[in-house]
């Protein structure tokens, strides 16, 4: 029978707690490595163990759309245009003082009356005259039986000498002849002989603001916006035909616009006025005389002490009014002076219109 020796027991039980001892010692070890023990101001090291990343997916590129062009804008399609030859019939004339004959004095020679609704101010600030500006006599032409209406504006000089300035000419209808004009056919300088929409403007006063209280007077400052709606501009409008303008190829210093009937509207009758402005747009100031008073405006005339010269109201020209449709009776507001009666060899009835009487005197 074997036989255990009396030590192997205590020896067995000593080897086993040795063992117990080291597995223990060696757990709190490898918990220490995780987090050191601090000793004064130290701060704390975390060790972070890195965790395993699911794998990325990569994107499939996807189709980039190809860039697309601008739409072209609708050409605009005309379907009449006016005559290359205007009409034969006598034009209706009207004629304006010009100022070359004083403008080496810096003045106008006459013909400026701003309480009235007239100017005769073909001049910059400094009173430089500028004759591209300076309107001598106005045609309007008016067939029956055609589509269009046709206004030519004589100027001193050629203002195609001139191109890079900004001018602007237009006819003013009153059609309802109290002197307050409804429609306004704007054009800038046309660039050739041809006749084009482009820089042709109608504009409409629908709200009545143009010429304020008193229609062709001085009411300023009265506040009105002038001709307020743009109704045809570069052909862009109910009616892609409605007013044209060209150089005349006959001769350089005369602007010729063409308008269609159609925007007389119900109206076969107007008074009609022209038009000749270098500088910004001015649409909105009229009447002029409504939106600058006398002192603000100046004046052209060195006669008129304290007025004198041009301040806010420089290089713009019109004419007076003229009839068409209609005899005039001699009272319409800015009528232009008329010779109704000769009475005898050496004497001519000239009557001037002031806007509640006609004055005629004779010479």
């Amino acid at each position: 029978m074997f036989r255990v020796n009396k030590y192997v027991v205590p020896i067995i039980v000593i080897m086993t707690f040795v063992l117990a001892c080291n597995l223990s010692t060696a757990s709190k070890n490898t918990q220490a490595d995780k987090q050191i023990p601090l000793t004064g101001d130290q701060t704390p090291l975390v060790v972070s163990v890195p965790t395993e990343q699911p794998p990325q997916q990569i994107a499939e590129p996807t189709a980039t759309a190809e860039p697309t062009a601008e739409p072209s804008p609708t050409p605009i399609v005309h379907l009449v245009s006016p005559e290359v030859t205007l009409p034969e019939d006598k034009p209706q004339v009207t004629y304006d003082q010009e100022s070359i004959r004083s403008a080496e004095q810096k003045e106008a020679y006459a013909g400026d009356q701003f309480l009235i609704g007239r100017y005769e101010r073909p001049f910059d600030q400094e009173m430089t005259y500028l004759p591209f500006i300076d309107i001598i006599q106005s045609n309007l032409i008016r067939n029956k039986d055609t589509e269009f209406i046709y206004s030519i504006i004589f100027l001193l000089d050629n203002p195609s000498l001139a191109p890079d300035e900004k001018y602007g000419f237009g006819i003013e209808l009153d059609t309802n002849l109290d002197g307050r004009g409804e429609f306004l056919v704007w054009t800038q300088l046309p660039k050739s002989t041809d006749w084009s929409v482009e820089g042709v403007r109608v504009f409409k006063d629908a709200n009545k603001s143009v010429g304020a209280l008193k229609p062709m007077f001085s009411d300023a400052p009265s506040g009105g916006d002038g001709y307020e709606i743009n109704i045809f501009d570069s052909g862009n409008g109910a009616d892609p035909d409605l007013a044209w303008s060209r150089i005349s190829p006959q001769d350089p210093t005369k602007i010729e616009i063409a308008f269609k009937k159609t925007i007389l509207e119900d109206s076969q009758k107007f008074m009609w006025g022209t038009w000749s402005i270098l500088g910004p747009d001015q649409f909105d100031r009229f009447d002029h005389n409504d939106y600058f008073t006398y002192a603000d405006a100046g004046s052209p005339t060195k006669s008129d002490k304290g007025f004198y010269p041009l301040k806010a109201m420089f290089a713009i020209d019109n004419t007076c009014r003229a009839a068409s449709g209609f005899t005039p009776k001699g009272y319409e507001p800015g009528l232009c002076p008329v010779t109704p009666v000769v009475k005898n060899k050496t004497c001519v009835r000239y009557c001037f219109n002031t806007g509640n009487q006609t004055i005629c005197i004779c010479l």
